[in-house]
């Protein structure tokens, strides 16, 4: 497989099970254009998609970098103030409107059923018209679903609005994820996508301090109405940010793409390289009759070839069983309250302590991504969190519960955070937002199933349920040992199916 790679860079022994398991780019029309200058680390012939690795490469990263991770890393900021407040407003709900655990669980379920609804949804949208385009979209989704959420009058109201916020929410994460991932040179890719995590946990921690304060006072209504604000800069922000040149390029706009990388190279003081031009990025496109063929291949169907499940099999099951595993998370202020009452205002020190250690997980995170291989992050992290849920069941002083919960919080990110970075690495620019919103299937179709399952283990006890859901992440570490595909600073892939 040919790749625009460092010439110094020693060559991997798993790339030829990379090829096999997505398809070597062998079949694409490709030109070796020796006439003219390229860089000493393109080797070989070249598509257009490698001219754009090898020039992302050259240009490397600067200011329009930091203002693209600032802009997506707010973005996670604001859904994870979304997110994080659910678990301090259910003992508020379980007193305001009078209602059990198993009414409540209705809240969880709808929301990541629009969760479930929006993943395949602005997958597709973003394959088709843009991944810009589509995160404006969906934060405006977010935005009128969550300010209405808290006028709600009873938990049907509140959860049928926050159904529409899941449809806008998980459409934010994959098309906010994936335009950062395909403006991001390979080696620098895992550092960026990581500090979006570590915004997501400033999030969360930010929230629960605000809920603290604005709750006891105010009235939770105004802190969803805080929380939905918190959007409104992401979009304003948005408009100055280009498309993916990698989508525009897969959908032949020459000149589109030589627009956004010439303003990628002015905002970074720095210039293109000379083989880099529109009569060069035509010159390597596939023919009419082969990008036929390829927009054939967008179809959800392609994505279910004997080739393509090897990959995406496994990785959809990683992802159900993690996200059925952290549902319990929610669920531990309510019963941290339940089970030390003397202790005050303890749900909003257990959900600090949870925000907390998503937080300094997520640091830890940017310290190892680009040292570690995607794969062991994956598998470290679900040891790991097999480990902290079941001390969580042994846990019978408020101490030990703060303990369990925050080393839970902090080695899920392992999980959770390289997630977001490989699975759009696996995929080609065609099917890619497409193929990771089938992955987010299998995380919002969990939590639809697992609050209920939590509701009605209650009378067996807490413990229990704990031990319930370590085995969930031991069933996660044994699906993560079905996947080989080595992403790490490896170009994106392209051309698989």
């Amino acid at each position: 497989m040919s790749f625009a790679v460092d010439a110094d860079t020693p060559e991997d022994p798993e790339d030829t099970e990379y090829d096999s398991l997505l398809g070597s780019q062998d079949d694409a029309h490709t030109h070796e254009f020796d006439s003219r200058p390229k860089p000493e680390y393109v080797k070989g012939p070249v598509n257009g998609f490698e001219l754009l690795d090898a020039t992302m490469n050259e240009l490397g990263t600067g200011k329009f970098h930091y203002i693209l991770m600032a802009i997506c890393g707010y973005g996670f900021f604001a859904d994870a103030a979304e997110t994080q407040m659910l678990s301090l407003l259910y003992p508020v709900f379980m007193e305001e409107f009078n209602v059990d655990e198993e009414e409540l669980a209705l809240i969880g379920s709808l929301t990541n059923a629009g969760m479930f609804v929006g993943a395949p949804t602005f997958g597709k949208f973003s394959d088709q018209y843009g991944r810009k385009f589509a995160f404006i979209i969906s934060l405006t989704i977010c935005f009128i679903a969550s300010f209405a959420s808290s006028f709600a009058t009873n938990v049907e109201s509140f959860a049928a609005a926050r159904f529409f916020l899941g449809i806008g929410y998980c459409g934010n994460l994959i098309t906010c994820t994936t335009l950062l991932v395909e403006f991001i040179p390979a080696q620098a890719r895992g550092w960026y996508v990581a500090l979006t995590s570590v915004a997501f946990g400033a999030g969360a921690i930010i929230i629960s301090a605000i809920s603290w304060a604005v709750i006891p006072t105010i009235g939770w209504q105004w802190l969803i109405r805080i929380a939905a604000f918190m959007t409104l800069p992401v979009l304003l922000f948005l408009c100055g940010i280009p498309e993916s040149p990698r989508f525009l390029l897969s959908k032949k706009r020459y000149s589109k793409v030589m627009q956004v990388m010439q303003k990628v190279a002015k905002d970074n003081k720095t210039q293109l390289p000379p083989y880099f031009n529109e009569k060069t990025l035509i010159s390597l496109s596939v023919d009419d009759g082969d990008y036929e063929k390829l927009s054939v291949r967008r179809s959800l169907s392609q994505l279910f070839t004997r080739k393509s499940l090897k990959v995406l099999g496994p990785l959809f099951l990683v992802w159900f069983t993690n996200s059925f595993a952290t549902t319990i998370m929610n669920w531990i202020p309510l019963e941290a309250e339940k089970h030390f009452p003397k202790d005050e205002d303890i749900q909003f020190k257990t959900a600090l302590i949870l925000a907390s250690g998503i937080l300094i997980g997520s640091i830890a995170q940017t310290f190892v991504v680009e040292r570690v291989s995607r794969l062991f992050q994956i598998r470290g992290g679900f040891v790991s969190a097999v480990v902290c849920t079941t001390l969580l069941g042994f846990a019978n002083t408020p101490s030990g519960l703060y303990a369990a919960s925050f080393f839970l919080c902090f080695f899920e990110q392992f999980v959770i955070g390289t997630l977001y970075l490989y699975t759009p690495e696996l995929f080609p620019t065609s099917v890619r937002v497409t193929a990771f919103g089938i992955c987010q299937m299998g995380h919002r179709v969990a939590p639809i199933i697992a609050p209920f399952i939590i509701a009605t283990t209650d009378s067996i006890g807490f413990a229990k349920t704990a031990y319930l859901f370590a085995g969930m992440y031991g069933v996660g570490l044994l699906f993560s040992l079905l996947l080989h595909v080595r992403t790490f600073k490896k170009p994106l892939v392209e051309n698989a199916y």
